[in-house]
């Protein structure tokens, strides 16, 4: 009997150890925002891109990619790109899904500048 209880009792431990780890899914787990910044399909090195309620700030690579590891909610995703007008910036919102990825494309404006 004594060993039927301490192999119950370590069932248990496992059980309550394995149900106490997060899903991907969960709201907590990061999800990843990756930003491609390009003017006729070109990627665009050296734009710089912010995440405003954060202030964390991020640069594209040399092929127009930058990218955000961030809990998953809604930003305001803030492209310092030419754009029409005496703005100098692009301003999008954003859904940072749990434990996934979201690719958000920015068309600079060459002739704009």
């Amino acid at each position: 009997m004594r060993k039927l209880t301490l192999l119950a009792l370590a069932i248990l431990g496992v059980t309550v150890a394995a149900c106490g780890r997060k899903s991907p899914t969960e709201p907590g787990v990061p999800g990843n925002l990756m930003v491609f910044v390009s003017w006729q399909g070109q990627g665009l090195a050296g734009r710089q891109l912010e995440i405003l309620e954060l202030h964390v700030v991020e640069t594209t690579d040399a092929r127009g990619f930058a990218g955000f590891d961030l809990l998953p909610g809604r930003y305001t995703l803030r492209a310092r790109v030419n754009v029409p007008g005496p703005r100098g910036y692009y301003d999008q919102t954003v859904d940072v899904p749990a434990a996934g990825t979201l690719r958000v494309d920015v068309r600079d404006c060459l002739p704009c500048m």
